[in-house]
């Protein structure tokens, strides 16, 4: 499982960065591509939500989690709150799309 939530770490990471760096270029060249903005928030929300992986492999590696209640709700929000984030994201990218 370790090696999985790795692999998932680096690879997402690093696309999810590109896909930034991307998204940024184009919106300095035009502003009003509005697909490019959902496709960064999109890509931001993911970055947050693959930063809390190293909690969870090291709870699930160890089967104990040393962060209190206060780190468990803030993970569980954090992944939560990007979840809903990403699927709102999603939803309005393909009503933009569908009144392009």
């Amino acid at each position: 499982m370790i090696v999985i939530y790795a692999f998932i770490y680096v690879f997402g990471f690093t696309g999810n960065l590109l896909i930034v760096k991307v998204s940024f270029s184009i919106l300095k060249q035009n502003s009003a591509i509005s697909s490019s903005r959902y496709i960064l928030n999109l890509a931001i929300a993911d970055i947050f939500l693959i930063k809390t992986l190293p909690l969870t492999c090291y709870a699930t590696y160890y089967n104990y989690w040393p962060f209190g209640d206060v780190g468990c709700k803030s993970l569980y929000g954090v992944r939560e709150i990007n979840r809903i984030d990403g699927i709102y994201t999603l939803v309005f990218l393909s009503f933009d799309r569908f009144c392009a």
